[in-house]
């Protein structure tokens, strides 16, 4: 009795550690599921926000605007203008199926495509370059969403709105993709409001509109809960376990719900076996436990060959690492000599379209009409967007490669060398730039150069029309770090996109208000993490930015790279 009794308290003892373990890693799946939902949703609606950023691009509609803007056509002449040029637009995309066009009044210009009930939609406030979304809208029993993007003149004057109508046959297709979503897994999205209302409701029905939540309910409690740019949050107590994520740039929750049954069978069905295992160790007593030992000494020493055959494996896989890991660098430095060929032959064809595309607008000038010569224009602008990203793609290619110099040097002899380059630029803003006391680091001078020159560059190109730009460079010692900050005065950033505008060819700004290619700040983040550092921005909008890097300490870098040298050497 009492070897039967502490058998069954080792076994409870084990279990249920174990089963808590394993029940945590079947919640972390399920907010895997989650995130990956959340990613091709947010893909979606970026893609949506673009359609209707390109819808108002066309100057000569914008102009058109201006024109009935300033008294000198009527708006039966700018609808007639127009109509043509959208229903081109709506080429774009397959999902791009209706547009509508409105005035600086609210008044209906024109609309073309599929109609649509625009009366209630969400528009942009007055000042701003983005477009805005409204949720998700039944036509004809299948879910669409409008975008409403803001028309302003070259000096920032609302002219109008686009209201673009988006088939949103796609998200739902996210949204109930089955494979994996189990038996008796599905999801929604709600608003994250305070009494939540369905957006697109549970279930694998026919889309519908859905009710408001009880603000009671365990569906509220979660979402009310969730925050944009956390981890997904799990309510494991109740069955269904629901699993909730706020989509970014939306005010929109998505709502994962599945049979807690299902979700932790597996560990269920370990957990039985081991209380019956338990259960009849403790029934036959000592027998039974010798009766169990006996089989499990010879399976110890099955799983100790195993185990021996394991490490011989890792060994074999830790040499092919190494082998692999060296036909990489090759392979890297094959790669950053094609991308300079490849940046050096692409150029000559676009150069070759730049200069007949200006010739053709000197020799023809006056002669065309102003369509032809903006269409002439718009060859030209992208001629020189493609060289400058090709260019930027090529410096970011050649961050990381061979040929880096690594030294000891005063980061502010780097960072005056920077405002140097920017000189012009400075002096044409009215800006000013200061800086503190900055130390002596252990890294490439010249990719330190650019890294500052890059983040001086935006803080002066991103500054508030009504006020010169004043930059401020600092840094402190942290621990074994030190951590570099440039701050400035502009106009900031929303934090939804803190992490976007790492990534490349991420602009939060239409082409005519801000030049750029989207690449500066992909390039700093990954100067800084190879030399062991990490960045990250803090912003409001419309109260500047704050951008912060670390690098290791001068003394930590030199022993780290001296001990990387005598690896190589060996």
């Amino acid at each position: 009795m009492a070897m039967a009794a502490i058998c069954l308290v080792v076994t409870g003892a084990s279990v249920g550690p174990m089963a808590i373990t394993l029940r945590e890693a079947a919640h972390s799946s399920l907010r895997h599921i989650v995130e990956l939902k959340v990613m091709a949703i947010e893909e979606f609606l970026s893609r949506g926000a673009t359609l209707a950023q390109q819808v108002t691009s066309r100057t000569v509609i914008r102009d058109k605007l201006a024109d009935y803007h300033d008294g000198k056509v009527d708006l039966a002449a700018v609808a007639d203008f127009t109509r043509d040029k959208l229903v081109d637009s709506l080429n774009l995309s397959a999902e791009l199926v209706g547009i509508v066009r409105l005035n600086a009044k609210g008044e209906l210009v024109v609309a073309v495509g599929k109609p649509f009930d625009w009366a209630g939609t969400s528009m942009p406030g007055l000042s701003a370059t983005q477009p805005t979304m409204s949720p998700p809208t039944l036509i004809d029993g299948q879910p669409y969403i409008v975008m409403a993007a803001p028309i302003n003149s070259r000096i920032g004057q609302r002219l109008g709105v686009d209201l673009v109508l988006i088939d949103a046959r796609r998200l739902l297709g996210i949204l109930r993709d089955g494979h994996s979503l189990g038996e008796t897994g599905d999801i929604a999205i709600v608003t994250s409001e305070t009494r939540p209302r369905l957006l697109i409701p549970f279930g694998h029905e026919p889309a519908r509109d859905g009710g408001v939540l009880a603000p009671e309910g365990p569906i509220a409690r979660i979402v009310a809960a969730t925050i944009t740019g956390h981890s997904p949050l799990v309510e494991a107590k109740g069955d269904p376990i629901l699993v909730a994520a706020a989509i970014p740039g939306t005010d929109w929750v998505m709502v994962m719900r599945m049979g807690a049954a299902e979700a932790t069978a597996s560990v269920d069905r370990l957990v039985i076996a081991v209380i019956a295992t338990a259960a009849v160790l403790a029934l036959f007593g000592v027998i039974g436990l010798m009766a169990v030992l006996r089989p499990l000494t010879g399976s110890i020493i099955i799983h100790t060959n195993d185990m021996r055959r394991q490490i011989e494996d890792l060994e074999r896989a830790r040499a092919e690492l190494q082998e692999k890991t060296h036909q990489l660098a090759l392979s890297n430095a094959d790669l950053q000599e094609y991308a300079y060929v490849a940046s050096h032959d692409l150029q000559e064809p676009l150069r070759m379209i730049s200069s007949y595309a200006q010739l053709l607008e000197r020799r023809y000038k006056g002669k065309l009409d102003e369509e032809a010569t903006e269409f002439i224009g718009y060859m030209v602008d992208g001629v020189k967007r493609m060289q400058a990203i090709i260019l930027h793609l090529l410096d970011y290619s050649r961050v990381g490669g061979k040929g880096q110099s690594y030294s000891a040097f005063d980061s502010g002899d780097a960072v005056a060398s920077a405002l140097a380059n920017l000189a012009g630029a400075i002096k044409a803003s009215g800006g000013e730039v200061t800086t503190g006391s900055l130390p002596v680091v252990w890294a490439d001078r010249m990719q330190f150069t650019r890294l500052m020159q890059n983040l001086i560059g935006n803080a002066i190109k991103y500054h508030l029309p009504e006020q010169a730009p004043h930059v401020a460079i600092t840094a402190e010692r942290e621990d074994r770090y030190w951590r570099f900050c440039v701050s400035d005065n502009g106009i900031g950033i929303d934090p939804q996109y803190f992490e976007r505008i790492f990534k490349l060819f991420q602009r939060l700004h239409p082409r005519g208000e801000f030049e750029g290619t989207g690449i500066g700040l992909a390039i700093c983040r990954k100067i800084v993490e190879i030399h062991g550092g990490s960045m990250w921005v803090d912003s409001e909008p419309g109260h500047g930015a704050k951008f912060f890097f670390t690098l290791p300490d001068v003394t930590v870098s030199m022993a780290e790279g001296q001990a990387l040298a005598q690896t190589e050497s060996v």
